[in-house]
């Protein structure tokens, strides 16, 4: 049995998000792969995952209860996976010390920045404790050089993002000779990626539509459209209804882009259609040279490629067709867990 420990309240209460997609992803692939597993958190995780013989699902009234479920699994000799948080390793700090079967989720450093010295150090050593004391899983080498920067781990591995295709599978490209293009985004509204190039660039060029699925902005320009929240259903409906659609993935050139969840790439990426994507994300795998890669953090070249694509895009649109296949074959959850399960449960 595997423990899986949420504790940020808010966690499935936002709706679909890179988060909740990684979550149901990592507890499906267990299920496939026969490990049961219970998920521990605020509740709402029922919404998004399905439960089965191998899932359950415990919620929690307030955070000392986390503390019990701890408990519960060293005493019953369970693997226990907790998503991290700078400040919960200081906490669990007496459990580090004595059991050794805890994993630490680390999907994002958020901190090591900071201009605040002390939220800095803080987080330094909360990656300290958790490299010394626990096992550790990070969704990218970068993330695994950032923490070995500060301390060498225990034990470190790499499990990317894997993605679920329950849905995507009904989408059906909706693609038109000589009809014009529209570029889409669709996700959270992450900090760190660069939504003033992006509105910039369709100020500049009214002729070109953008829309947006995930999030509404007072944003005043009448070739950009927002739809809000989704879910992946509705989703895919409102996608097979865009001419020619061109897939935007746009992060700035930052440490926390880098390290960030891969997921949402190829999620894009089974669609099988063109997608621009900023080159911070490039060292992800090197074999999806379908990309059209541009210079994070550089306007010109943001500019510069959306133009391309928009110009010639029956030629990308038939370098995107290999795409689906490249992604189905091996970032599956299931096939991603079944690698961490015979690395790593010996």
């Amino acid at each position: 049995m595997i423990k899986y420990i949420l504790t940020t309240y808010s966690f499935f209460k936002e709706g679909p998000c890179g988060r909740v997609s990684h979550a149901k992803g990592f507890v499906e692939g267990l299920s496939q792969n026969d490990n049961p597993i219970t998920i521990v958190s605020y509740g709402g995780g029922e919404k998004f995952i399905k439960s089965n013989l191998s899932i359950n699902f415990s919620t929690v009234s307030c955070f000392f209860i986390f503390f019990k479920e701890i408990l519960i699994s060293i005493f019953l000799k369970e693997k226990i996976v907790i998503r991290w948080r700078p400040m919960l390793p200081f906490l669990f700090f007496p459990f580090l010390l004595f059991y050794r079967n805890i994993y630490f989720e680390v999907n994002s450093i958020t901190g090591l920045n900071s201009s605040n010295k002390l939220i800095q150090y803080s987080v330094c050593l909360s990656i300290f404790l958790t490299a010394k004391l626990s096992k550790i899983i990070v969704v990218s080498e970068n993330s695994k050089k950032q923490i070995l920067s500060i301390s060498r781990a225990k034990s470190i591995y790499v499990m990317p993002n894997g993605f679920s295709n329950e849905y995507l599978e009904f989408f059906e490209v909706k693609h038109e000779n000589g009809e014009d293009v529209n570029f889409v985004y669709f996700g959270k509204k992450q900090d760190y990626y660069e939504w003033d190039a992006v509105y910039k660039f369709f100020k500049h060029h009214p002729d070109l539509k953008f829309h947006i699925f995930g999030f509404n902005e007072d944003v005043s320009l009448e070739n950009v459209f927002f739809y809000g929240p989704f879910n992946h259903e509705n989703l895919i409906h409102s996608l097979n209804n865009i001419v020619n659609p061109i897939l935007i993935i746009h992060p700035d050139d930052s440490e926390l882009a880098k390290s960030g969840s891969p997921m949402k790439l190829f999620e894009y990426a089974y669609l099988n259609i063109p997608m621009v994507v900023g080159d911070s994300l490039s060292h992800i795998d090197s074999n999806f040279n379908e990309f059209i890669y541009y210079k994070s953090g550089s306007y010109e070249d943001l500019e510069e490629s959306l133009l391309k694509v928009a110009k010639n895009y029956e030629l990308f649109f038939s370098k995107s067709q290999t795409l689906k296949n490249k992604v189905k074959e091996t970032y599956s959850w299931r096939s991603i867990i079944k690698k961490w399960i015979d690395n790593d449960f010996k």
